[in-house]
């Protein structure tokens, strides 16, 4: 069985959705899958982030999302045209594609999807990670496939179609372990400071305003302690200025005396050593459809602090394999988090349940499993 998984920004960086498709190709490729990534790199350079997980067909065209960031609401059309750009390079490569696929998974482009079906003749699964806009309710509607992640589901259902397709997110728990080497050396944090991380997109879904209105929060009460932020985005400019705002130093490197230590984006195989040198994973997200870096955190024993939206309440059972926190809340947070931080025992406590949690019921061979029968299924085999 020879698949395609196409993802827009694998090779640009790696978010949420990024890690998953990539994830999950390498489970693919080990249960036996012949699978390849198509993914976009801008049109004059090389890709930012080089796909080795799995072999890649890059698609060229021009990244316009920084700039579409950039414009907030009045960004949406150059959004638009980063897309249907990105769409008709990755049309190209999959038809002229030897030996041809068998099957083509799309991560989020509900018209490309569309086209491959109709044009490309070519079996097609739509996979949503994350929620699409009301506005493509039409081409979700007609393309023949439809699963969501997590917290995704629900919401297709009640506002596209009945008929989907429910996954779960895996996480690799031979990598992502408690026992992983510690990146505080490296980054001039001393053993004897308590370490907040927060790892993912520096972008507006993320609330970082909160984030750092929490960890000044945190601070008040507990001097020495310390936020290691790891991620990239176009919203690090932003993070920094609020940091600023709230008295708050940032450096590279936490032997400078700075209060938030930011490590820029890092590859994906480096995260357990930021996880592991953590004592509280928090995330500040308006909403989150699944969180990977809430599961790779369980699965590296660290206790993890988030807000109860999205799926995140059932990842996290509440004070046994995480803590959770009403949304938005930023008192409710700083006094989960000092409580959480001023007690050591506690912390083990979670995060060795948070471990387990990860090892009985997010294996990523398990979740690949799932695909490749969805994919028998989709071709009659």
């Amino acid at each position: 069985m020879r698949v395609a998984l196409v993802n827009r920004l694998a090779g640009i960086h790696r978010g949420g959705g990024e890690v998953y498709d990539l994830s999950l190709a390498a489970a693919l490729r080990r249960l036996g899958v012949d699978v390849e990534i198509v993914t976009g790199r801008p049109s004059l350079r090389k890709p930012p982030a080089p796909v080795v997980e799995v072999s890649s067909l890059y698609a060229r065209s021009p990244y316009l999302r920084a700039a579409a960031h950039r414009l907030g609401r009045a960004g949406w059309r150059l959004f638009d045209l980063d897309l249907r750009l990105f769409e008709r390079a990755a049309y190209g490569r999959i038809a002229a594609a030897r030996p041809p696929f068998d099957l083509v998974q799309v991560t989020g482009l509900p018209r490309l999807a569309r086209r491959i079906e109709v044009e490309g003749r070519t079996p097609v699964v739509l996979l949503f990670p994350g929620p699409p806009s009301i506005r493509h309710r039409e081409e979700v509607r007609a393309c023949r496939t439809v699963v969501g992640v997590g917290a995704v589901t629900p919401y297709l259902k009640e506002n596209f179609r009945e008929d989907v397709h429910d996954m779960t997110a895996g996480v690799e728990t031979s990598l992502f372990r408690p026992d992983a080497p510690s990146a505080r050396a490296d980054l001039g944090i001393d053993d004897g400071a308590l370490v907040v991380i927060y790892a993912g997109r520096l972008v507006p879904l993320k609330n970082l305003p909160l984030l750092v209105e929490a960890f000044a929060g945190i601070r008040r009460e507990i001097p020495a302690a310390r936020l290691l932020v790891v991620g990239g985005g176009p919203l690090r400019g932003e993070l920094h200025a609020e940091a600023r705002r709230a008295g708050l130093s940032v450096g590279r490197r936490g032997d400078e005396g700075c209060a938030i230590v930011d490590a820029g984006e890092a590859p994906h195989v480096r995260m357990p050593s930021f996880y592991t040198a953590a004592d509280l994973l928090l995330l500040s997200s308006l909403n989150e459809s699944f969180s990977l870096v809430a599961l790779e955190a369980m699965a590296c024993g660290v206790c993890v602090l988030v807000p109860a939206v999205g799926y995140l309440p059932r990842l996290v059972a509440d004070g046994v394999s995480g803590v959770l926190y009403p949304a938005g809340d930023a008192r409710a947070l700083v006094a989960a988090a000092v409580s959480v931080l001023n007690d050591p025992g506690r912390r083990r406590r979670i995060g060795a349940e948070a471990r387990r949690a990860a090892l009985e019921r997010h294996s990523w061979d398990a979740v690949a499993a799932e695909f490749a029968a969805l994919y028998r299924k989709v071709l009659g085999r």
